[in-house]
Parts: C-alpha cells; structure tokens; sequence
C-alpha cells in the first residue's frame, strides 16, 4: 500500500519522487457509486518533474500511470462486466485558476490542474478513474452491497415495446 495519501507538491516534483501503490476500487467513494459488483483491482504510480515553462518559470508535472480493472455493469443486459484500465496521463499543476490555460491550447497529452501545496494521491487516481470510466458503457446503480447475480434480471424496454406491438 501507499505511505502516505498526500504529496508534497514542491518537494515531490522538484526532486523527482515516485510514489506507487494499489487500491481496491470499493475505498474510492465516487467510483464505488458506479460499481456493478465487488471485485478489481488498481495499482498506480505517480511521478514528480519540473519542466521550464515557455516564459522560464517552472512547470510543476506529475506523471500519473494507473491500471487494473473493476467491474461495471453492462448497458444492455445490467450484468456485470470486467473494466480493464491501462491509463497514462500528464498533470501540469498550476496554483490557481487564473494560470490555467484556455482549453484549446492546452497539449492534447496534458492536462492542467489547480492544485494547492498538497496533492492527496487517492483522490486524483480515482479523479482520473472517473474521467476514463466510459460514460455510456455504465449504469451507476449498484454501489457493490450485492453481486450482480442475486440481482433481479430487467426486461429490456424493446421486449416490453414488441409485446406491446404483438397485442396490436
């Protein structure tokens, strides 16, 4: 597990530390709600850097890699279905809203964030948990007290619209 649930941004990114560790996705409070069933497993790591800015001044950067997997239930038949994650991304951290840049200059490969002196570790991975969670492919009902099996299977709405038209 991880040593500590905050970074120092300062020290963490000009000194070049990683930090590395593994999660069960039922301990992030927001993806729990998205669950379809207990289960998965996610290990991530985080490293600091700093990078001289277009106008000299240092740009803090965290390198986030996150993979593992947890269950979501599938749209169609509400079951539930494995989620693998094999993420990477770049957060530039800036300290307040008024340095981040307009959106459409923004790097396709990085993203900006305000973050003040501390950064707590399990709210960003399950912040970039949640920006990779497809928004379509989930139903966010269950939020893991029962395993989809002891569910009760719903009738697709189609089946319901067919009986209806065979009435007819």
């Amino acid at each position: 597990m991880h040593e500590t649930p905050f970074i120092q941004v300062d020290r963490f990114t000009r000194s070049g530390e990683t930090v590395s560790g593994e999660i069960d996705p039922m301990d992030l409070p927001r993806l729990r709600q998205l669950l379809a069933a207990p289960g998965g497993r996610i290990q991530y790591r985080l490293t600091g850097s700093v990078r001289k800015d277009r106008l000299g001044g240092a740009q803090k950067r965290v390198k986030c890699i996150i993979y593992g997997w947890f269950f979501l239930a599938d749209r169609v038949t509400l079951e539930a279905q494995r989620h693998e994650v094999n993420l990477e991304s770049m957060l530039v951290l800036v300290g307040d809203e008024s340095e981040l840049p307009p959106l459409e200059s923004e790097p396709d490969d990085e993203d900006t964030i305000v973050c003040g002196p501390r950064l707590d570790i399990l709210e960003r991975v399950e912040e970039e948990l949640l920006l990779e969670v497809p928004a379509a492919g989930w139903t966010g009902g269950a939020s893991g007290e029962s395993a989809p099996a002891g569910r009760e299977r719903r009738e697709s709405p189609f089946a319901a619209l067919k009986a209806l038209k065979d009435k007819q």
